[in-house]
Formats: C-alpha cells, sequence, structure tokens
C-alpha cells in the first residue's frame, strides 16, 4: 500500500526538497500552495504525513491542525 504525504506551502523549492528526500516507489508526495487545497486534499484522501508551512498567508499551520478531518492530536514541530 502506498503512503502518502501532503506538503502545504507557497515554496515550491520547500516541496522539491522534500519530494527529493521521501518519494519512491511506495511514497507518493503530494504539494498545494493554499490551506484551503490542504484541507480540500485531506478530505479527500488519508495522508501519512502533512509537512505545512505555520505561518501561510491565508490560515496559520495551527489553524488547519484543528480544521482537519479526523483531527488527532497530530505532532507539531516547529522551525524559526
Amino acid at each position: 500500500m502506498k503512503q502518502n504525504i501532503l506538503v502545504i506551502d507557497r515554496d515550491e523549492e520547500v516541496f522539491e526538497h522534500i519530494r527529493d528526500a521521501f518519494e519512491n516507489e511506495v511514497i507518493s508526495v503530494r504539494h498545494v500552495y493554499t490551506a484551503e487545497e490542504g484541507l480540500f486534499r485531506m478530505r479527500m484522501k488519508n495522508y501519512s504525513l502533512i509537512v505545512m508551512d505555520v505561518a501561510l498567508s491565508e490560515q496559520s499551520g495551527r489553524a488547519i491542525i484543528t480544521a482537519m478531518p479526523n483531527h488527532k492530536a497530530p505532532m507539531s514541530l516547529e522551525a524559526r
């Protein structure tokens, strides 16, 4: 079964680094640019890992976590 990673970030370079590090025959990495797109994707598919910019312009990463379908106390790591 293929594992899925979702990257929510405006920066294409961030996505490319994550994709290059993780994507292979059993891991698929999907990229979206906005919180709205990310929430839509989360409703359509279950992701093993979601990586997001906590400072998205239209909605904070923390707000997205609480709006996630099937919200189950995710691990949150922040880098400054």
